[in-house]
């Protein structure tokens, strides 16, 4: 299914529009996204979690400069997302994409987090 043309039409489009914006080169253009996007989250309970690829237990083999480059980036947009928030927190756990299969006690520890936050005062 997926090497069909309008299974990658409908992928593209939904890339596109909906998830990770692409120019018309189809190149991503989150991190442009994400750093036009910076603005004050108050004192919003959050919980930021970044994978750390290379340090999880399925990454196999050594990381080229190129992707420990991106992974530099990428938890640094993070963290700055994490600090919009004057109640944030960011996690970097050792897993791939999927934290949440591969570390599911990371994501419910977010989440109770998250849960205790919204429960006390915002101090001011």
């Amino acid at each position: 299914m997926e090497t069909q043309p309008a299974y990658q039409a409908t992928l593209f489009s939904e890339r596109q529009h909906l998830f990770y914006p692409v120019d018309e080169r189809g190149d991503s253009t989150d991190g442009l996204s994400i750093a036009q996007a910076h603005h004050a989250l108050g004192d919003l309970p959050l919980v930021v979690i970044s994978a750390d690829w290379f340090k999880s237990a399925t990454f196999k083999g050594t990381p080229t400069a190129e992707q420990r480059q991106f992974l530099a980036w990428n938890s640094n947009q993070m963290r700055d997302i994490a600090k919009e928030s004057t109640r944030g927190a960011f996690v970097r756990v050792a897993s791939r994409h999927y934290v949440q299969k591969e570390r599911p006690d990371v994501v419910i520890a977010a989440i109770e987090h998250v849960i205790d936050l919204s429960r006390q005062p915002a101090q001011r």
